[in-house]
């Protein structure tokens, strides 16, 4: 349980409480959070058949997760999260390292604009 905590806005936040209150929004079918500069959230939707009986757009959805999650917290969409072929347990490293790689493009990306101005 002590793994599941991290501070945000200078109160603790139970991780996983709060990976329950985004699988409970309407849309979402799963998630998983990881916590490190910032917190990172990937998520998956329902399929489509439950998505057009919903009452409110998909974008709403995301909307009340991003509203949920803070201002500051990253919302990754995702067709599937990578789970272990046995357990079926979100694997986190290749989370981990899909949000390193999107930090090195973004700081490439800044380099290479920087030196274009």
């Amino acid at each position: 349980r002590r793994g599941s905590l991290a501070k945000r806005g200078g109160q603790f936040v139970d991780l996983e409480d709060l990976a329950e209150q985004l699988q409970a929004i309407p849309g979402m079918a799963s998630c998983a959070l990881l916590q490190g500069e910032r917190l990172e959230a990937f998520v998956t939707l329902e399929p489509e058949e439950v998505l057009s009986r919903l009452p409110h757009p998909v974008n709403s959805a995301l909307n009340d997760a991003q509203k949920l999650l803070g201002p500051t917290a990253r919302l990754h969409l995702r067709s599937r999260l990578p789970r272990h072929p046995v357990t079926g347990k979100v694997q986190r490293n290749q989370l981990e390292e899909q949000v390193s790689a999107s930090v090195q493009r973004e700081l490439q990306h800044l380099q290479l604009r920087t030196r274009i101005q």
